[in-house]
């Protein structure tokens, strides 16, 4: 029976020696917390060799590279009207492409604003180039080097690579349609008959007869690079047109008459009265008659898709709250 005892006894001490030793190991391997003084919160941890040892890896520090807007500085011609400008460069804020913009009343001979973020004489142009080749064959009228109402058969050699419907190869039509053709259609082809006619040296010597001095045109309409003007030669020719100043008043008044059937109207598309203008991918020039407001507007631009609508619309705006 002492055996008994003495057996129960020494099993009760080993079992209490193991519970001893597993809570000091568990204490060994608690975390504790004391929150407001008051109470205690007890969180068990497992320990690790790599949670205790391995400091945290440092972040890599990744280098964003940002693009700088480059922004043209802008030229601005001295006496420039301060209000036209300002509308002038809220349509052209941030633009790197060439471009240049020029304004002249048609009444106020001191009233006129210019723009370019260049310091170009001249831009490349296209379409709007015809301005000046329909001047030159308003000027062949007049001297009789053409006859209006003369025909001209068109030959293969005429057409470019898409041809143009409205001038078949081996039928005759007259100049006046050709001309027609030129302004209306913006048909390059009867713009190359034209100039073949009169000749580029012709065209270029007339232009610059009449004030467009930093304009010339190199090449055949519908090729790559045709030529070079500025919006300041565009609207100073047609302030002399509309003054009777180029060929005269009838001759003048008839070019400009033409100018109201323009395919591409662009700077004027937005405008609500009468206008004349002709325009192209790379710019143009317009004269406006609006509510006793007369003036011309140009522009010459490199950027593909410019809005000269909205341009059109904020100048003439900006020229009826004055």
């Amino acid at each position: 029976m002492k055996n008994k005892i003495f057996f129960g006894s020494a099993l009760v001490a080993f079992c209490s020696l193991a519970f001893y030793m597993t809570n000091i190991n568990r204490i060994k391997m608690t975390k504790i917390e004391v929150y407001n003084g008051n109470t205690t919160k007890v969180t068990q941890h497992k320990q690790s060799k790599k949670s205790v040892n391995k400091a945290p890896a440092p972040k890599k520090s990744v280098k964003k590279t940002v693009k700088k807007k480059t922004t043209s500085k802008l030229t601005i011609a001295s006496g420039s009207n301060k209000k036209i400008v300002k509308d002038i460069k809220k349509q052209l804020a941030d633009q790197d492409e060439n471009y240049q913009v020029s304004f002249l009343d048609l009444d106020k001979p001191n009233d006129f604003a210019r723009v370019a973020n260049n310091n170009k004489a001249s831009l490349q142009a296209k379409s709007s180039l015809k301005f000046y080749l329909l001047l030159a064959y308003e000027n062949a009228v007049k001297s009789k080097k053409i006859i209006a109402n003369y025909s001209y058969k068109i030959k293969s050699s005429d057409q470019l690579k898409s041809k143009d419907k409205m001038l078949q190869t081996g039928l005759q039509y007259s100049y006046t349609y050709i001309r027609d053709m030129m302004i209306n259609q913006d048909s390059d082809v009867a713009a190359n008959i034209l100039l073949n006619k009169i000749g580029r040296k012709q065209v270029n010597k007339v232009a610059k007869k009449f004030g467009a001095t930093n304009t010339e045109i190199t090449g055949k309409f519908g090729s790559k690079n045709i030529g070079q003007t500025s919006a300041y030669d565009m609207t100073k020719v047609m302030k002399s047109l509309y003054q009777g100043k180029v060929l005269g008043v009838m001759h003048d008044t008839r070019i400009i008459g033409y100018l109201i059937g323009s395919k591409n109207k662009k700077l004027t598309a937005k405008i609500s009265g009468r206008s004349y203008s002709i325009s192209g991918p790379s710019g143009g020039v317009a004269l406006v008659e609006v509510n006793g407001k007369n003036y011309a507007l140009a522009c010459i631009n490199e950027k593909a898709d410019f809005n000269y609508e909205s341009l059109g619309e904020a100048v003439n705006s900006a020229v009826h709250k004055r």
